[in-house]
This record gives C-alpha cells, structure tokens and sequence, in this order.
C-alpha cells in the first residue's frame, strides 16, 4: 500500500510539473476557433479546448481503480487506462501465500485472497532395537539386519510437519495386507510439529525379509501415504528388515593356489587360500565376512585376519622360508551369526631362496674353432626339480632351453650350436621345487674366419677403371705409398705377406711405392692367431706422373683485325670478341683423366707486374726482347696487371684463379690476356699458358645530322638522312634507318626502313619515302660493327602540313612572234595533309595580268579554266580542288597559257617568267553530313529576345524539318517590332502600351496632342 502511495505522490508531481510546462507552451500557441485545432494526439493527458482564442488544456485521465495490490496506468497506445494485479504487493505468511484477486468476494481491503499450503509431513525410520532400548541396529543404506527373539524387537520412526503439530503416526509391515497400526511412544496432538516413536513391542516377527514403513498425519489433515499399501509407499519412509537368527554353515573345500608349476603346495610368494561361499538362511542376510586363522604345521597360532572375500592372502612378513603352514575359517553373517570352524586346510610349503649354478671352462681357453666340453654344478636347501641348458651364437638363440641332469658334463658341438663366427654363450640353469630359480652363463669366442686384409692408398690417388687392356684398381704417382692393414674379427692377426709383379713373397714390415710409370700387380694375404688363413687378393695399379694438356677455343662472334699502336707505329694483329663470345677449355689427359682446369685473366697496366714481348701476333708472347726477336723484326713492349677487377671479386678465396665450370665471358672492354693450366686426378699439374685478346661490347658511335642545311622543317616531302658513324675497333659492318610513329597513346609501329650508304669519310646517308602523312615521328639511325655490336640514335620528326613547288619544267615561257603567245608550264608540287589547294597565277613578265590571257590548270582528269573566254572570270586566281582525301605524295600540274596579239605586243617576245604561288586551301573540303531531324518533324521555334516571347503581341512559332535539316524558318512567330502609339497594341512587347510607352512614345505627337 505505501508503494502504491508513493507511486501515486510521484504521478501527481509529474502531472503538476506537466500541467505548469503546458501552460508555458499554450502561451506561445496560435489562435485557435475550434476545440479539434488544439488536439496534441494524446489521449492520457486529456482532452485540450480552444477557450478565448487561445487552446486550454483537458482534464488527465485518472486511471486509480482504488485497489492497492494492482499497478494503475494510463496505455497511450491503446488509448486505455490497464490496472495490472500485483501478487508481490500482497503481504507473506508461513504455510500459505496471497494472490491478488480484487474482484472475489473475499479479498481483503487491499484487494489479496489467502491460499493454504497443502504440505504432507515426513517420516523416516532411524533404527531397531530390542525392546529394553540394548542391540541397536541403524536402518543403513536402507537395511537393517538383526538376530534378536521374535517378541523383543521395535522399530523406532521421526515424524515432522513444517507448518502444523502432528495428529497421528501409523506403521505398516509386509505380510499385514495394507493394515496399517498406530504407534506407541506418540506424545498427543496439537503438541508438537515433529515427534519420536516407535513400534509396538507385542508384534511376531519371524525370520525373514520385511518391509518397514511409518506415515504421520498434521492437523489439517495432510497425511503422507495416504490410501497405499506397504508395497506402494517411497522407499524413503521405509526401510528393509532382515531377521536372521540361523548360523551359516561350515567352510568347506579350502584351495590353495599354487602360482607356480613345479612340485605342488611348494611355493615362493605369499601363498592363497580360497574356499566355497556357505549357504546362509534367511537369504535376505548372507555372509558378511570370515574369520582367518593362520597356523605353523606344529599347530601354532600365527594370524588372525578378517577378508569379506572368500579368499586369503598370507601376508608376507609373516612368512618364514622353509617353514609349511595351513589355515581354518569359519563365516559370519550380516546379522553377526557364527558358523562353526572349518577342518584344516592343505600345508604349504614356502620356499624363496635360489638354488646355486656354477660353469667351469676348459683348461685350454675361451677361443676355439672346433668342438669343447663344458662342466656344470648345481645345488639347493630343499631340492632340485629340474636343470636347463641354453646355447646362443651372437645373440641369436640356437638352442633353447632344453632340460639335462644336474651335475652333468655339457658337449658343445661347434659346428651344429655355434655356427657362426663371434660369441657363443652357454647359459644354465637350475629350479627347485618352489619354482625358484638361478642361471648363469658363460661366453666362448669361436673363430673359423680368416682375417681380412685391406690396402691403403695415400693421396695423390684415384679410383682405377678399365685402361687400355688392363683393369686399373687405382691410380697413383711415384709420391703414393702403399700400407696392408690387417683386421680380424675373432682373436687377432698374425702375419701379412705380399709380392709384386709375381715375385718373391715378403712379409710386410713398412709402405712401399713406386719410382717409374707403369703397371704393377699386387698379390697379399694374412694369417691370424688360430691359424685361420686368408684367400690372396689382388690388386692392380698404374703409376701417372703426367700433366694434361689444355686447349682454348673461341665460341661466338670473333673478328681478326690490325690494330695500330701509335707508340711503336705498328699495326698489330688483334683478336676481337665480344662479352657474348664464350671462351672454352678443353683438357686431355690419356692416362688417369683431367680433374680440374683453372684460369685467370690480366689487363694492361702502366704500373703492372708482369712485363712481356710481342711481335705483331698478338697471341705469340715472349718473357724478354731477346726471345721476340729471334721471330718478329719488330717488337714491342706490354706491362700486365695480375688480376683483373672482377677476378678479385669472383676469385678471391683462390687467389685471383678460377676453377673452370662453364664457357667464360668476359664483361670488361679492353685488352686481356688469359692464362689458364689444367690438373688430373692425380694432381699432376701443366704448365701454364696465356693468350691475348680485346673485349668489344660498344656499338658504333652515331650523330644524326638532320635536317640537313638544305632543308626546312616544312619543306622536306621526301626525308632525308644523314649521319656520321664511326668505329674505332673491328669498323662498321652496316648501317640503317627506321621512322616509327609517335603516338600519344598505344604502341610505336615502324612505319619504314631503309639502308644508308657510306659517302665521304664518316658520313651515311638515304631518302625515305614521301609518303608518309601528317604527324610526330621518331627517326631511329642504327649501326653495327663487324663483331655485331649495335647502336641506335634517336631524334624527334614531326611532319607538317605543307604544299609547295619542288621545280617546274619549263620554268619560263618562251614566247614565238611567229607563232603566237602560247606557253605550258608542269609543276612537280610536293604535298602532306589535306589535298584541296589553291593555285595562285599573278603576272606573266611582270606586265600581264590573267585578265589578260586565257588559262587552263589541269591535274590529272580535273582541270579549272581562268581568262577572257571564261564565265565568272575572276582575275585575282582561281581554285583546282582535288578529291577531299589526304594525299602524302610528289603530283604534278600542267598550266597552258593561250596569249592574244595585244598581250604579246605588250610583253614582246622572247622568254618571261611566270609569277605564281601554290598553297593549301581546306575551306572547300565538305565533311559527310550530320543529319538534324527526321522529314516531317517540326519544333516550337522563336527567334525574337527570349524575354520578350508571350508578352504583348509577341508569340512563338513552327519551324519545320526539311531533308533532314532544320529549316530555320519559323512560320507563324510574331516578334517585336518598333512601337506604334496609337493603335492600343504592345508592338514592342515591352508590357507598355502606345502613350504609356514613355521610352518610345514620350515625342510622338499623337502621345504630346493627346
């Protein structure tokens, strides 16, 4: 109720708070006629009125149902008030609840109705005991078993209720057929909430399985089991009663396990005992567990145990070796009945200790390679059962355990036990009766192998193969040594002994080697300390104390040329190549084979290290003038650099030399000498030899002289070229040009080559076409020397568009007084672009106009006539136009000129030059028309000022498509004209009318009289 209270205050602050905002806000409305103008669409803040002219707010819808256990509020959504009951907001007390129901008859003032809690009580039973209160029994995992006299048992029960006092408690039992009674001990009603009791001490109870249950009752009656059998009710307010009054039976058939297989109750580890699990009535009871008496054979008590298995383990501390031992047990039930004790069980015997092994070895050793005997002995404190023999040959098992009589001699048969070289181990063994046992064993060494005897080699060698007509095991030189190294596997080696070439045999003391080449074949075995003699081995080697021979080959572009040497005034035959020219080393070698070839390369220096002589071959070198001169007439001096700058780089873990992998090139350009030598597997080494030669990787040098100083940058029509081109090394094998196109966007396409010949001195020239159009160009000049080395050079071309005389045959007219004034002119005009142009004539002599005479220009089948015989002669010039497509070529004119009598009387005859000018004329060049509009179509159309269009007596018209073009006539448009002043109408369409006008009419006199 205070909640609701509250929530009531806080409503009515909001609306006070809301009421005063309105107000503030009515104070700013517009004026209002009608109460719908002043709704603001909510239904909970009530209806609003227009009062005054000024809208007023309604009264708040008021949703209290006066009701405290339900939330009141107003849905705007559903424009309704919602009174929502609360069972929270009713009041709680024990054993029942309150809902909130306002509209049944019996809620109280706040609108609750109280609802009893309909709670059972709950009974369990605790124990059993006698009924003096002694022997007491829990009921335990649902069970309780007792041996007490029928008349003396009672069962005791708890009763509780959580809300009322306990009315009445009952028991039932199976084997009453649902009858159930009450029990004593129960204090009264109307008491207590919760109670003990317990059963009545009357009740027969025999021995069997019985089902115990208790039930109580409160004082509204709520009762637990209510209409159920003892069969029915919840295990929980049960318990099971077993009445076991009977002993078990006696323990009978005791076993003893005997883990082992040797004499039986002998045994070497705690010994166990099972027996047969007697029968126990009722069965409800059962064994519990037994009793264990562990005795010595002479009757002594030992142990007493306790096991809930039928089986015993004698524990091992109590253990004494060599003593026998037996047991008795009798059960017990889970009611505590004793059984009577068990006869006794069958003795054992406990044993743990190892008999004794022992092997003797021959007198001779542990090295055979024939047949021995070995010698056993064995013992035990209480007896053998029985010994075993074993027989391994290098851990293999060739005999496996097999049995002999004690103490007895064992024969090994080598041959059939041992049959392989190494360790031949003979275990025995020995087991007593408790199954203890004890081994031994003894390794013997069988040798029947020879040893083995291996040859050693010392460096330089290397792997023989098939030479000529022999099988060489290795190759050597007269520095290798040979050393026999004897092994044996078994009991070591004696002596080793060898010949060679088939003569003397000798024992091996030290190394030895050969001084001369050749064949030599070696015999050589050994003996070890069983006499066990090794097969001869042979072996062949060849002795090589030759260098390989390496030569040097040019694969790629090489070119011989002299060079000149301006310090000795010599011309010098030089090889060239390029870096693309492979260099390739070839060694031989007859006898054991080239392992490794090795190069390296020098440069000319002024500060070198090396100092050598040549003659004019380059490739024939000299270490003094005296040795150049003796084959040259001339020679010259060359100073070395050991090393050049890359050999530093690639070769510098060698000491600047290469091992040769692959075909060399060379990147540097200049002089080289390389030198180079080659060794075979047997490191015998050649001398070393050298070469000269040049590295040329540079193209021609070329400058490209165009234009030409004949030229200008329009009139060139067929392009010409020019360019120095040198070379200073193997000279030019040939030089071209190429013209590409240089689009501003997608790819160059070469558009023309063309060969350039050699003119004077360092100079190359050829014409391109000329017919190539309009545009940006790049001219490509290139050349390449005799080794194929290739330069280009590249400027930039641009094309104009041009028209201009290249020559005319006849250039002057020659005029005959005989014959009259008749002249024909042909113009070789060079044209680029567009090809309408406009032929020019002016003055022939410098006195006669074209009016004057009468003129045909002709190219091809278009010719144009001017002069006296000629419709719409014009005497300034007149146009020939060629077909509007782009002409890239050298054309011709014909001009034949017909001069009357007066004209050759004024100029006289003779010969006269011909004033003239040829230029590009675009203007006549009609593009492929644009169609407009389709025929038939027409268009609003107004040609007057756009401001002036539907003012006075102005209006728009029609224009029509005619042949696909807009006509440009607009039919029916009225425009502004000049104002008339006196007709009423707007003529100017200025939206002023006659005298009103004042800017037009303001002097009229008809606007000055009116």
């Amino acid at each position: 109720m205070r909640r609701k209270k509250e929530l009531s205050f806080l409503l009515l602050l909001f609306l006070i708070l809301l009421i005063g905002f309105v107000g503030v806000i009515s104070a700013i409305e517009p004026e209002c006629v009608e109460d719908y103008e002043c709704d603001d669409g909510s239904y909970c803040n009530g209806v609003e009125i227009c009062e005054g002219g000024l809208c007023g707010d309604g009264d708040i819808v008021n949703c209290d149902d006066k009701v405290d256990c339900t939330d009141d509020m107003c849905d705007e959504v559903n424009d309704e008030c919602v009174n929502e009951p609360r069972d929270d907001w009713c009041s709680f007390i024990e054993c029942g609840y309150y809902t909130c129901e306002p509209e049944n008859e019996g809620a109280n003032d706040a609108g609750c109705i109280f609802n009893t809690e309909e709670t059972e009580p709950d009974t369990k039973t605790v124990f059993a005991t006698r009924d003096n209160g002694t022997d007491r029994e829990e009921c335990e995992d649902g069970w309780m078993y007792i041996n007490f006299d029928e008349d003396d048992i009672v069962i005791n029960f708890e009763s509780e209720d959580m809300c009322t006092n306990l009315k009445q408690v009952e028991y039932v039992r199976t084997g009453w057929n649902g009858y159930w009674k009450s029990g004593d001990g129960f204090i009264g009603m109307n008491e207590e909430k919760e109670d003990e009791w317990y059963t009545d001490s009357d009740d027969l109870w025999l021995d069997e399985e019985y089902k115990v249950c208790g039930r109580a009752k409160d004082m509204l009656l709520n009762q637990e089991s209510d209409d159920l059998s003892v069969e029915e009710v919840d295990e929980d307010d049960c318990c099971m009663l077993c009445i076991d009054r009977e002993d078990p039976e006696q323990v009978t058939n005791i076993v003893h396990e005997n883990p082992g297989e040797c004499v039986s109750n002998y045994i070497n580890e705690a010994p166990e005992f099972s027996w047969e699990e007697p029968n126990d009535e009722p069965e409800c009871s059962g064994v519990d567990y037994y009793e264990v008496e562990f005795y010595l054979s002479d009757g002594t008590l030992v142990y007493t145990y306790e096991t809930e298995e039928n089986n015993f383990i004698v524990p091992q501390q109590d253990l004494v070796n060599g003593q026998d031992y037996y047991i008795k047990v009798r059960a017990v039930d889970k009611a505590e009945n004793k059984g009577d004790w068990s006869i006794e069980s069958t003795h054992v015997w406990y044993d743990n200790e190892n008999p004794e092994v022992e092997i003797i070895s021959p007198d001779q050793g542990d090295w055979f390679n024939d047949d021995f005997e070995v010698e056993e002995t064995d013992d035990d404190n209480l007896g053998l059962w029985k010994c075993e023999y074993k027989i391994e040959n290098n851990a293999e098992t060739i005999v496996d355990w097999t049995e002999i009589t004690c103490n007895s001699l064992l024969s090994v048969d080598v041959s059939e036990v041992c049959p392989e070289d190494g360790d031949c181990v003979v275990y025995k063994k020995a087991i007593d009766k408790a199954c203890n046992e004890d081994d031994t064993s003894k390794d013997y060494y069988i040798d029947t192998t020879p040893p083995v005897t291996e040859k050693t080699i010392s460096d330089p060698k290397y792997p023989g193969f098939e030479w000529m007509t022999w099988l060489v095991d290795w190759f050597i030189t007269d520095e290798t040594t040979i050393e026999f190294d004897c092994t044996d596997q078994g009991i070591g080696c004696g002596t080793t002994y060898y010949t060679v070439n088939q003569g003397v045999l000798q024992e091996y003391v030290e190394a030895i080697s050969f001084e001369n080449d050749g064949i030599y074949e070696i015999e050589f075995y050994s003996v070890d300390l069983l006499e066990n003699t090794e097969e001869t081995q042979y072996e062949i080697d060849k002795v090589d104390t030759e260098a390989p021979e390496t030569t040097k080959q040019y694969v790629g572009d090489v070119f011989w040329g002299l060079r000149y040497l301006e310090i000795f005034d010599l011309d010098v035959l030089m090889r060239y190549i390029t870096s693309e020219t492979q260099i390739i080393l070839t060694a031989q070698d007859e006898e054991v084979g080239v392992e490794e070839t090795w190069w390296t390369l020098f440069v000319p220096s002024e500060q070198g290290q090396l100092e050598e002589w040549y003659g004019l071959d380059a490739d024939l070198w000299y270490e003094s003038l005296e040795d150049c001169e003796e084959e040259n007439e001339e020679c010259f001096l060359t100073t070395w650099e050991q090393k050049a700058w890359y050999m530093e780089q690639v070769c510098e873990d060698n000491e600047g030399w290469c091992l040769y992998e692959e075909p060399i090139s060379i990147l540097q350009d200049c002089d080289h000498k390389i030198c180079y030598f080659s060794e075979d597997y047997l490191e015998n080494t050649e001398e070393m030899s050298c070469q000269v030669f040049s590295i040329d990787n540079e193209g021609p040098e070329i400058t490209v002289h165009n234009p030409s100083i004949f030229e200008t940058e329009v009139e060139r029509c067929a392009q010409s070229i020019v360019a120095s081109i040198s070379d200073d090394k193997t000279g030019i094998e040939e030089a071209w040009a190429e013209l590409w196109t240089d689009p501003e966007e997608g790819e160059p396409e070469q558009v023309e080559y063309v060969e350039l010949k050699k003119e004077l001195g360092e100079y190359w020239d050829a014409l391109m076409s000329k017919e190539h159009p309009v545009g940006d160009y790049i001219l490509k000049v290139c050349a390449e020397d005799k080794l194929g080395n290739e330069n280009c050079e590249e400027i930039e071309e641009t094309l104009l568009e041009t028209v201009f005389v290249e020559y005319i045959s006849p250039a002057l007219c020659n005029i005959d007084p005989e014959q009259g004034g008749e002249c024909d002119f042909t113009f070789h005009v060079c044209m680029r672009g567009d090809n309408s142009i406009k032929f020019w004539m002016n003055k022939l002599g410098g006195i006669i106009t074209p009016g004057m005479m009468n003129a045909r220009i002709s190219h091809e089948d278009n010719e144009a006539f001017v002069g006296l015989k000629h419709e719409g002669f014009e005497s300034e010039a007149e146009l020939l136009q060629l077909d509007c497509e782009e002409i890239n070529e050298q054309t011709w004119f014909d001009l034949h000129l017909e001069l009357d009598s007066e004209v050759v009387s004024q100029i006289g005859p003779g010969i006269h030059d011909l004033e003239y000018w040829i230029n590009s004329y675009l203007e006549e060049c009609e593009e492929e028309p644009v169609y407009e509009c389709e025929q038939g179509e027409t268009r609003d159309c107004y040609t007057g000022p756009l401001d002036t269009s539907g003012v006075g007596e102005c209006s728009s018209g029609t224009e029509s498509c005619v042949e696909g073009y807009w006509s440009g006539i607009c039919e029916g448009e009225i425009i502004p004209i000049v104002e008339i002043c006196d007709n009423e109408l707007d003529d100017d369409c200025d939206s002023y009318t006659d005298c009103d006008d004042y800017d037009d009419c303001y002097l009229d006199d008809y606007c000055i009289l009116d």
